[in-house]
């Protein structure tokens, strides 16, 4: 919880330094472009170094039911049919009228299931910094709202539906919440979720921004 309202109110700062020209010429005028790539590469080098490191990964997966193991990938299918059909029915209904979203950027925005730092930087090189600051603050709030839901969650919909609210933060900040409902025997499932879905999100967000 520290690290994301940390890292909520580092983009208000910076938001507002900007907007108000507080900032010197010289840092408005970078190639923000540019820096957020080489960001992105080093985000990438440590998740993956941290994945390659952690010897107890294949254990894991190895104590787990078969059945369990389809977990983490019925959460990015679901969270892709949710947003397509959420996007239509506010569609519908005008509650999208006045903001420029597409149905693709809207998924591709929600497929970074809580991912706020990858999602952020490249969306933003993408397709701006509107798009960007969306996927930045969405999935943000995606990891606040399992923190301060997880015993609802849990309680009426069980353990797999707060495990998948969680998404990539299963692994570090949403971990505790999910432990603390759904008991220490979640923790296999938890971690295996976690990696799978920070494995494959990355190549997810390429796929769609590249279509």
């Amino acid at each position: 919880m520290k690290v994301s309202i940390t890292l909520l109110g580092c983009f208000v700062v910076g938001v507002v330094l900007a907007f108000f020209s507080i900032l010197p010429h010289s840092v408005l005028a970078f190639d923000f472009g540019t820096i957020s790539n080489y960001l992105l590469y080093v985000l990438m080098f440590f998740v993956g170094v941290s994945i390659g490191v952690d010897e107890s990964i294949v254990q894991i997966i190895k104590g787990l039911p078969k059945r369990a193991l389809i977990g983490p990938f019925l959460t990015i299918v679901g969270t892709s049919v949710a947003t397509i059909i959420v996007y239509y029915i506010m569609s519908v209904t005008g509650l999208l009228k006045g903001f420029d979203l597409s149905l693709k950027s809207t998924v591709t925005v929600n497929s970074a299931l809580g991912y706020y730092s990858l999602s952020g930087i490249l969306l933003t090189e993408a397709w701006g910094a509107q798009i960007g600051s969306i996927a930045l603050l969405s999935n943000l709030f995606r990891e606040l709202l399992t923190i301060l839901f997880g015993p609802l969650i849990s309680k009426y919909f069980g353990a797999h539906s707060l495990i998948a609210s969680g998404g990539v933060t299963v692994t570090d900040t949403t971990m505790p919440i999910i432990l603390k409902c759904c008991g220490n025997n979640a923790f296999a499932l938890t971690m295996y979720s976690g990696i799978v879905i920070n494995i494959l999100v990355p190549f997810i967000l390429a796929f769609l921004v590249s279509i």
